[in-house]
């Protein structure tokens, strides 16, 4: 009789299990059971607007003393922003250009226009670009829309790096040593700080909107800040914002496309 009971028990345990999993299995009272998924599928990633255009945009500076930073295309004729820092009091300024496959082409370039107040410099290589990027408005994102980068940290070669905007329109003071005893005072007006994972060797690299591609913002200056010994610290990463880049190309006649994919200046120099 026991075990009559714990037969009958053992049935409805099985039938219960797969109520739900199993495929073509009628309930005796509902209807056809709908089959279980052979596999969990992950939650499927926002897009990363123009993402290959940018990247094939982005380039490896070299300075000749063995730094290296990043700049991204603005004209197909070649000229490429990055940042000041990156490019001065440089011996010999070249830019590595991907071919594919492992191959890729190094090309001098000559510095065109510098602003160090803005950490803004243009250069240009004597060599046609296929890409460039496209110059965001000034309102193209707020504190917490996704943003993405594309640089030339370290020695690994381009490193994508995805995050958010924690805050626009900073103005940073900071200290940096000139020498040895000196220092001087700079201010970072209008920029975008962003809370994204990038490294040495990125510097001068774009920051991108996820909705729309557009550049939003170039890398200037990365800061460790520690608050109390022995608490974490907080990692800052601050771009030159898009109008303050579009005053200083504007200035230079230096031509850049905007969302209307027109060149603003006829590119003389």
């Amino acid at each position: 009789m026991m075990s009559g009971l714990i037969w009958k028990l053992f049935v409805l345990a099985v039938l219960a299990g797969a109520v739900g999993c199993a495929a073509n299995v009628r309930s005796v009272t509902g209807p056809a059971v709908t089959p279980c998924p052979d596999t969990v599928r992950p939650t499927p990633q926002p897009e990363l607007a123009r993402l290959e255009p940018n990247r094939s945009s982005t380039y490896r500076i070299d300075n000749g003393k063995g730094g290296h930073g990043t700049g991204v295309a603005l004209s197909r004729e070649g000229h490429i922003l990055t940042v000041a820092h990156v490019v001065a009091d440089a011996d010999r300024i070249t830019v590595n250009v991907p071919l594919g496959k492992n191959l890729s082409e190094v090309h001098e370039a000559r510095i065109l226009a510098v602003q160090p107040k803005d950490d803004l410099a243009v250069i240009k290589i004597d060599r046609p670009l296929e890409d460039t990027v496209i110059l965001a408005d000034d309102d193209e994102v707020v504190p917490g829309d996704s943003v993405y980068s594309d640089g030339y940290p370290l020695m690994f070669g381009p490193l994508l790096s995805r995050g958010y905007v924690a805050r626009r329109d900073a103005e940073v003071r900071l200290t940096k040593s000139v020498s040895e005893g000196l220092s001087e005072e700079f201010l970072i007006r209008d920029c975008v700080i962003a809370d994204i994972n990038v490294a040495p060797g990125s510097s001068g690299a774009g920051l991108y909107s996820q909705r729309t591609g557009r550049l939003v913002g170039n890398l200037s200056v990365s800061l460790t800040v520690t608050h109390t010994a022995g608490e974490p610290p907080m990692y800052l990463h601050l771009f030159v914002a898009t109008r303050i880049i579009r005053e200083f190309l504007d200035k230079h006649g230096i031509p850049y496309l905007t969302a209307g994919g027109v060149p603003d200046t006829d590119g003389t120099e």
